[in-house]
């Protein structure tokens, strides 16, 4: 099996970086994706966008997150995806569209903001 996504888009807001209480870093950003085409029966443009939550579990790539992105950042990202169930007001499990939480395992990050002396791979 294969679990393995990536994403190109921008950051929606600056990162949140966390502490885990064994003191390991915790990212969290969302990622703006849009896409833009032309409708074929009225020309007119059109663009929909779709927001993915983003969690990073890495020392490494958290410390590029908190150099190097902000709010606007154009972002690639790949790792493993991975779903979160949440509880409605109600207390018990809803029933509606579970938010996307993504990357669990993180492999890569890449944004144009990286200075030529910083390989995003070795992070």
């Amino acid at each position: 099996m294969l679990n393995k996504c990536s994403f190109i888009g921008n950051l929606g807001r600056d990162p949140e970086i966390r502490l885990t209480q064994s003191g390991s870093k915790v990212g969290n950003f969302t990622i703006a994706c849009s896409e833009k085409w032309k409708d074929k029966q009225t020309g007119e443009t059109k663009e929909k966008t779709e927001w993915v939550r983003i969690v990073v579990f890495s020392d490494g790539l958290c410390g590029v997150i908190e150099r190097y992105l902000k709010k606007g950042s154009k972002v690639y990202i790949e790792g493993k995806m991975q779903t979160r169930k949440w509880q409605g007001n109600d207390g018990g499990r809803s029933s509606g569209r579970k938010p996307v939480q993504v990357l669990r395992k993180a492999r890569r990050i890449w944004t144009t903001r990286f200075p030529s002396s910083v390989d995003p791979k070795r992070c």
